[in-house]
């Protein structure tokens, strides 16, 4: 069997990440993301971007 005749193997967890990243990037593209933000209410926000904060603080 040669590399061209590989057989094409998906895995639901495949197929399911491919979407969920079209959708992402679609909803971006569109700015439905900034309407789903704007959904959130300021305190969850701010607690999450202090949780980021931290995070990144961590990392670096």
């Amino acid at each position: 069997m040669s590399m061209d005749e590989r057989p094409l193997i998906l895995h639901t967890t495949n197929l399911f990440s491919g979407l969920l990243l079209i959708f992402l990037g679609l909803a971006l593209s569109l700015g439905y993301l900034t309407y789903f933000n704007s959904l959130i209410p300021l305190e969850l926000q701010v607690r999450f971007n202090g949780l980021e904060e931290a995070v990144v603080h961590w990392i670096s």
